[in-house]
């Protein structure tokens, strides 16, 4: 059976992030579970809940991190050169000054029992059936809707300012999924419509499963329908792209 996971992870030991699963079924992806309450400590052990054969593993961090302190990884620096002018987003930055990226931290505890367990790190020649990826919910989100949804909660108080109700761009981004003719998914409507209310725990969930679900389009669509940016020496991204953002990222 083909598995996609995705993790949406907390930057810290103290917060909570969500696993989803996703399962192929008669060629339509089918949502397996959903759980939040992961922690770091617990995160190696929900990962592998429907470990499989084939199974593919998105992680919403960065998982490559070798820039000394008071820098930014090259990925994250050109994702904010090629987004943040049309589509106010940006990379958050990652350097070795923070504790999660050091050698010792819960991040590299969990890659390396992964590494043990045979998984690899995506590349383009990839034909490993253990994978392991780095994804990006927000930029995901631009990459198939060709502008950026505002559903993070913690920004409300700045969307409600501009009268953008947050409501708005979280159907927007259901109606995107529930619609799916490419890649669909089966009983997705149940799942996606218990998470419609804005808060923190259905954020996470929701990240969790855009992670899982762009790791399923890099299977389905591989660099036809995404793209790797930056390397596996200082860092990469896996993310799905439209023509038109592709072009945003290719032009010099």
């Amino acid at each position: 059976m083909k598995v996609f996971t995705g993790f949406d992870s907390a930057w810290g030991k103290k917060s909570a992030g969500a696993v989803c699963d996703l399962t192929v079924v008669d060629g339509k992806l089918s949502i397996a579970r959903i759980d939040h309450g992961v922690y770091w400590e617990n995160a190696y052990d929900s990962l592998m809940k429907r470990k499989s054969e084939h199974h593919w593993i998105g992680i919403d961090m960065p998982l490559i991190v070798t820039n000394p302190p008071k820098t930014s990884r090259a990925v994250d620096q050109f994702i904010t050169r090629k987004l943040m002018g049309t589509y106010k987003m940006g990379a958050h930055v990652a350097n070795l000054s923070k504790s999660m990226f050091q050698p010792t931290g819960d991040l590299a505890e969990v890659l390396k029992r992964l590494k043990e367990d045979g998984y690899s790190h995506v590349n383009s020649g990839s034909t490993n059936n253990k994978l392991i990826m780095e994804v990006f919910p927000g930029i995901a989100l631009i990459g198939w809707l060709n502008y950026k949804c505002n559903y993070k909660v913690n920004k409300m108080a700045q969307i409600r300012k501009k009268k953008l109700p947050l409501e708005l761009h979280w159907d927007k981004i259901f109606e995107f999924f529930l619609n799916q003719k490419d890649l669909p998914i089966v009983g997705g409507r149940e799942f996606l419509e218990n998470l419609k209310t804005p808060n923190k725990r259905n954020e996470d969930m929701l990240d969790a499963f855009i992670a899982a679900y762009s790791v399923a389009w890099f299977w389905k669509f591989g660099l036809e329908g995404s793209m790797i940016l930056g390397d596996l020496q200082t860092g990469y991204v896996v993310t799905p792209v439209t023509p038109e953002i592709r072009a945003v990222y290719t032009e010099a």
